[in-house]
C-alpha cells in the first residue's frame, strides 16, 4: 500500500513538473481596444503582456486570418477582410518585425540577432476593413479576439469597444468555453472580460451596431474555379489534339488472311507490334525462338508435395555461351535466365527464380529496358513515330504558362483575379508532363499495314481446322510448319488453336523440349498447353514485388494566435 501511495506521489509530482517546464512561458495580460468608425472599418490595438520567464527568444508573432466567418454572395466567391499593420512596439519603442506568409496577417516580431527574456509589453495595431457581419436587418461587430491558434495560456483577455454612442446598441454577447465573461457597457462603448484561457481556447466578442449606411463587404472570386475552368479547357484542346495525332494513319481496310509472318520480324517484336505492349507472352516467344536457336532446353518436371500433391517446375539447362546471341536484345532475354558468369550446361528451376529475390529485383530492371529497346527498334524501323511534343514545343508551352504564373503574382488586377498561388501552375505543369508521355508515340502509315498483315496472319493461326476451308491457297500442314510458327502464336496469344490444328500429325518432339508429352506419345495440343503453362510460370519467376514495411466560443472573423520564437 505504501508503494502504491509513493508511486503516485512520484508520479503526481513529476506530472506538475513537465506541467509547469512546459507552461513555463504565459500571456500575462491580452488587452484589445477596438475603435470602431461610423463606416463600418475599426482599428486594432492590440497589448499583449507576454512573460517569457527564463526562456531566451527573440520575440513573439502574432497571426490573424483574413477570411470571413459569413458566406459570400456567389458559390465562386468568398468574402475576405482587408488587413493593414500601422505599427509594432515592445515596451514602448519601436521594435523590428517581419510579414509572414498567410492567410491573413502575421507579424513576426524581434530581432533574430539578440534574445530576450522576462517579461515584456507588445503593442500592435492594424486597420481591419469588411469585418462586420449581417444577420437579417442587425449588423454586427462579431469578432474572435484571440483565434485558438495561441500556444501558451492567456491569464486575462480584456476586449474594449469604442464608438460613437449612437452607434453602439445594448445587445451584446461574448462566446467562451471554461471560464466567465463578464460584459461592462459604459458611456463610449462596451468592455468584455475574461479569465484564463487554456492554449487551443479563445474568445469571441459580438457587438450589435447601428450604422447609418450598410459596411462594406469584400468579396474576390475563388481563383481554384478560374484555374479548374482553365486547365478544362486545356485538357479537353490537348486531349482531342493528342487523339487526332495519334490515329492519323489509322484506317480500317480488310482483314486477308496471311500464311507466312511478317519479313524480318522476330516472334517478340511482331507481338509487341501487334498489341503495342511488351508482355510476358512476347517474352516467353523470344525465349522459345532462342531454344530453337539452340540455346536453351526446356524440360517439364513433376515434383511431389508430401507425397501428395503433384506440382509442375521447368528446368531451363544453358546450351551455347550468351555471348553468341545476335542482339543486346535476346542477350538480356537469356539474362531473365542465367548470370553472365553461368557455365555452359548450368540448369535452373523456375521455382528457385521465384524464390530469388534479388534476381527477381534483377528481372524487373531488365525488363523495363526491354520495353526501352523494343519501342527504339520500331521507332528505327519506321513503325512508331515521336513527334507530336518535341522538345522544343514543351519547353515553348512551358514558358507561356510561366508567363501566365508571372502575371498573377505581380500584375493587378490579374493577380486579384487569379490568386497568388504557385499550385496551379505546378498541377498544370505536372499534368502536361503526364499527358505529354502518353502523347509522345503513334503507329505510323507503315505501322498500320503491318497490324493489318498481322492480324492476317493471327486469324492463319487462331482458325480451328473444321474453318481452315475458308482460306484459299493455305500451305499443306507440316510438322516443320508448326515448330516454325509456334513462337509467333505464343506471341498472339493463340498456341492452343494452333496446337489443335495439328493434334492428329505426326511430330517428333523438338530436342529443346521434352515434358510429359514427349516422345512417341508427343502431342501438339498438349504440347501447347505446356508451354503456356511454361508462359505463366516464367512470368511469375520474372516479377518483381515489394512490400512496406457560457455558449461555444469561436466563430467569428479574424482570429488566428500566436507564441514565441
Amino acid at each position: 500500500m505504501k508503494t502504491t501511495i509513493m508511486l503516485l506521489l512520484i508520479s503526481t509530482g513529476l506530472w506538475f513538473f513537465s506541467y509547469q517546464t512546459v507552461a513555463a512561458e504565459v500571456i500575462k495580460n491580452f488587452t484589445v481596444d477596438i475603435a470602431l468608425a461610423e463606416s463600418g472599418s475599426f482599428v486594432v490595438t492590440e497589448t499583449i503582456v507576454y512573460d517569457f520567464e527564463g526562456s531566451e527568444k527573440h520575440g513573439i508573432f502574432r497571426n490573424v486570418k483574413s477570411i470571413h466567418s459569413e458566406p459570400a454572395s456567389a458559390w465562386y466567391k468568398e468574402r475576405y477582410i482587408d488587413l493593414e499593420l500601422v505599427s509594432v512596439t515592445r515596451d514602448g519603442q519601436s521594435e523590428p518585425y517581419d510579414l509572414q506568409s498567410y492567410e491573413g496577417l502575421s507579424v513576426r516580431i524581434g530581432d533574430s540577432n539578440q534574445t530576450i527574456s522576462g517579461v515584456h509589453t507588445y503593442q500592435i495595431i492594424y486597420k481591419v476593413e469588411g469585418a462586420l457581419s449581417t444577420f437579417g436587418e442587425v449588423v454586427d461587430l462579431y469578432w474572435n479576439v484571440t483565434g485558438n491558434e495561441w500556444v501558451v495560456p492567456i491569464e486575462q483577455v480584456v476586449a474594449n469597444v469604442y464608438a460613437a454612442k449612437e452607434v453602439l446598441t445594448e445587445t451584446n454577447y461574448c462566446y467562451v468555453v471554461g471560464t466567465e465573461c463578464k460584459i461592462t457597457e459604459f458611456e463610449d462603448g462596451v468592455t468584455f472580460t475574461t479569465g484564463l484561457l487554456y492554449p487551443g481556447e479563445e474568445i469571441t466578442i459580438a457587438q450589435a451596431l447601428n450604422l447609418k449606411q450598410p459596411p462594406a463587404v469584400l468579396e474576390r472570386t475563388v481563383s481554384l474555379w478560374f484555374w479548374l475552368a482553365i486547365f478544362l479547357v486545356w485538357l479537353i484542346g490537348l486531349s482531342v489534339a493528342v487523339y487526332k495525332w495519334k490515329t492519323k494513319f489509322r484506317f480500317n481496310g480488310p482483314i486477308i488472311a496471311q500464311y507466312e509472318p511478317l519479313k524480318d520480324f522476330k516472334p517478340m517484336f511482331t507481338g509487341v507490334l501487334f498489341d503495342n505492349s511488351l508482355d510476358p507472352r512476347d517474352i516467353t516467344a523470344g525465349i522459345i525462338y532462342l531454344a530453337e536457336q539452340g540455346f536453351i532446353k526446356i524440360k517439364q518436371t513433376k515434383d511431389k508435395v508430401l507425397l501428395i500433391f503433384e506440382t509442375t517446375d521447368y528446368e531451363v539447362t544453358l546450351l551455347r555461351p550468351i555471348s553468341e546471341v545476335e542482339t543486346d536484345f535476346q542477350k538480356t532475354l537469356l539474362e531473365l535466365l542465367f548470370d553472365t558468369s553461368n557455365i555452359l550446361g548450368t540448369v535452373i528451376k523456375l521455382s528457385k527464380l521465384k524464390s530469388d529475390t534479388t534476381k527477381q529485383r534483377a528481372n524487373f530492371t531488365a525488363v523495363q529496358n526491354l520495353r526501352t529497346s523494343v519501342t527504339k527498334d520500331l521507332t528505327d524501323r519506321g513503325y512508331i513515330d515521336g513527334g507530336f511534343l518535341s522538345l522544343s514545343k514543351v519547353g515553348g508551352f512551358l514558358l507561356i504558362l510561366i508567363v501566365v504564373y508571372l502575371a498573377t503574382q505581380f500584375v493587378s488586377p490579374v493577380s486579384d483575379i487569379l490568386g497568388k498561388s504557385i499550385i496551379p501552375f505546378v498541377f498544370i505543369v505536372i499534368f502536361s508532363g503526364i499527358i505529354s508521355l502518353f502523347g509522345l508515340s503513334r503507329r505510323t502509315e507503315k505501322s498500320y499495314v503491318a497490324l493489318n498483315y498481322l492480324q492476317g496472319f493471327r486469324e492463319f493461326l487462331s482458325v480451328t481446322e473444321t474453318e481452315r476451308y475458308k482460306f484459299h491457297n493455305a500451305p499443306a500442314k507440316s510438322p516443320e510448319q508448326f515448330m516454325e510458327y509456334l513462337p509467333y502464336a505464343i506471341a498472339f496469344g493463340v498456341e492452343k488453336e494452333w496446337g489443335e490444328v495439328f493434334k492428329d500429325i505426326a511430330i517428333s518432339s523438338p530436342g529443346w523440349y521434352s515434358g510429359q508429352e514427349g516422345g512417341a506419345n508427343f502431342n501438339a495440343m498438349v504440347f501447347s498447353s505446356s508451354l503456356n503453362a511454361f508462359s505463366g510460370s516464367f512470368a511469375s519467376a520474372s516479377s518483381s514485388s515489394s512490400s512496406s514495411g457560457g455558449g461555444s466560443s469561436g466563430g467569428g472573423s479574424g482570429g488566428g494566435g500566436g507564441g514565441s520564437w
